[in-house]
């Protein structure tokens, strides 16, 4: 998988809580890394002349693991490179210190979401192992002929730390994990879309519920605050939860160029994944991105899909536009490079810069980008956030060019509104419900919603007559197992709204958000228990809490 950097360990001497080794790339150069498990740190560093006497250099990388997963549904990763270091050197670092820190969850995460994917499916397992290694060699040939561009200088960094990642959690006892295993879960949101581009599915993947996500970019009616909010829907194999800070101090394109200018980033992520995968970014830029999936159910865009060139993942450039970006359009436009048109999203992109309290939002405030196979639209969509107050997601595109483009029209036709941007479920509660929110904890409210019983708009032609599905958080685990549905997205399973994610004006000068983990539970929903759902012995949970009853809590960075 690595592009050029394929690295081997050794000497490394294991002492009770702290391990001190040598690691050698293929090049010769040896770094020395300490690592201190009971306190959750490790630093990275270069040695030269080894031979000769080990000259120590400054240090490359420095990470800061907190594991209190179990008491607020979070572990805090933070990761700092050294800018005064080569970027090569920093990225494999920093992949290495979170690889060997975070080893055990790594391994948790993957076998909950990867260990059985490929079970009665080997023949598209084996399409995608021949197509990621296909455009590993093309990225690898650009880098070679590119690598003095951002972008593609970006790229590149971008393997070296996923390469540090592989290398550092194969360090811990007992881990087995390949590097293809490391690829295949940063990348596992892509695979699944994968199914429909190589006609592996027989059903839609709109009609199975492959929707992840609902958001919201809400202005307050004072003006007095900008508010970004997010929940991820997915299986419950998922919530093995992290949120993390990496101020990776890159070069633009080069040792001698600028740091980059989105250096430093928050996000909501999981065990060795290098995007959010969610997704939710908070920038220093004062760039807050976000997603929600909104699919492609156009079969004949994916025409010879299995050609790997001029394609970049799209995980991939969403980090990379992050890091170089320092404006919404400028983020629109580093993203619609090499376009591999899977896991296509609506992505929002808030620039807090251009939001004043007490001021309309400045044009550029909100920039819409919608990717489907073949096409990326951007979009203006400040106006309609002041003219509305708020701007909803809930993974229908909102550009009539992409819409019909991407087959929603046919989906209406068939199965009504469902599948319409103005009449769906959520945008009609969304509509609703946006004008209670005036803080942070009535947006939280709004976020965590789901009366599925007793709210009409969350009503359906089912049996019974609703689904908790239809809802901003859904709780698709509550559908009984013996109701019918006309489609499988409104059906019970292990699937739903596991967590919350908000930040706002304020809560982005000093990176912070306001987040919770688990499905939602209230007055009316029970709170989620394995030991007491069917889905118990059906899908993996290693590591997770038998019950998701945490409160929301705020991120409290300690690398500053």
């Amino acid at each position: 998988m690595s592009v050029n950097m394929k690295v081997s360990i050794v000497i490394l001497l294991l002492l009770p809580e702290i391990i001190y080794g040598y690691v050698h790339s293929l090049s010769g150069e040896k770094y020395l890394v300490k690592v201190d498990v009971e306190n959750g740190t490790c630093l990275f560093r270069k040695y030269e002349n080894v031979t000769s006497g080990q000259t120590e250099v400054p240090w490359l990388a420095k990470v800061l693991y907190r594991p209190t997963y179990n008491k607020t549904g979070w572990d805090y990763l933070e990761v700092e490179t050294n800018p005064d270091t080569d970027d090569m050197s920093q990225a494999y670092g920093a992949g290495y210190c979170e690889g060997v820190l975070t080893c055990k969850s790594i391994k948790y995460h993957w076998t909950n979401v990867l260990n059985n994917f490929c079970e009665n499916q080997t023949e598209f397992c084996n399409k995608v192992q021949h197509y990621l290694s296909g455009n590993l060699e093309w990225i690898t040939q650009m880098i070679r002929l590119h690598d003095d561009t951002p972008f593609w200088h970006q790229v590149k960094l971008f393997y070296r730390q996923m390469d540090g990642i592989y290398y550092g959690q194969k360090r811990c006892k007992n881990q087995s994990l390949s590097i293809s295993d490391i690829l295949w879960m940063n990348m596992l949101t892509e695979i699944e879309e994968m199914k429909d581009a190589f006609n592996f599915s027989t059903t839609s993947s709109k009609l199975k519920g492959s929707g992840r996500c609902s958001a919201i970019v809400k202005l307050l009616p004072d003006l007095s605050d900008l508010y970004v909010a997010h929940n991820t829907w997915t299986g419950y194999q998922w919530m093995l939860r992290q949120v993390k800070k990496y101020k990776l101090n890159y070069h633009i394109s080069n040792n001698l160029s600028d740091i980059i200018p989105g250096n430093t980033m928050v996000f909501s992520g999981y065990p060795g994944t290098l995007p959010s995968i969610d997704d939710f970014y908070i920038i220093n830029t004062g760039l807050v991105v976000l997603e929600t999936t909104i699919g492609n159910e156009n079969k004949t865009l994916w025409n010879d899909y299995d050609n790997p060139v001029n394609k970049v993942s799209t995980l991939a450039r969403s980090i990379i536009s992050n890091r170089l970006a320092r404006y919404g359009y400028d983020w629109a436009n580093y993203y619609a490079n090499f376009n591999n048109g899977l896991y296509n999203n609506q992505w929002m992109i808030v620039d807090m810069n251009r939001f004043l309290p007490g001021i309309y939002p400045k044009i550029g405030t909100l920039v819409v980008v919608e990717q489907i196979p073949t096409l990326i639209k951007i979009s203006e969509r400040t106006n309609i956030l002041i003219k509305q107050g708020y701007w909803p997601s809930y993974n229908i595109p909102s550009s009539p060019e992409v819409f019909n483009l991407s087959g929603n029209v046919e989906l209406v036709k068939k199965f009504g509104d469902w599948f319409s941007y103005e009449n769906s479920p959520r945008a009609k509660i969304f509509k609703r419900d946006q004008t209670n929110v005036k803080s942070m904890g009535t947006l939280m409210s709004l976020m965590r919603y789901n009366d599925y019983k007793y709210d009409p708009l969350s009503r359906c032609n089912c049996t019974p007559p609703y689904s908790a599905e239809n809802a901003i958080a859904s709780r698709c685990d509550l559908n009984p197992d013996n109701g019918t549905y006309p489609i499988p997205a409104l059906s019970h399973r292990s699937h739903g709204a596991i967590d919350v994610k908000i930040t706002s004006k304020f809560f982005t000068q000093n990176l912070q958000m306001m987040i919770v983990c688990g499905p939602s539970s209230g007055t009316r929903l029970p709170v989620f228990n394995w030991s007491r759902s069917d889905f118990k012995d059906s899908v993996s949970h290693i590591g997770q809490p038998d019950v998701f009853n945490f409160s929301s809590i705020i991120t409290d960075w300690l690398l500053k």
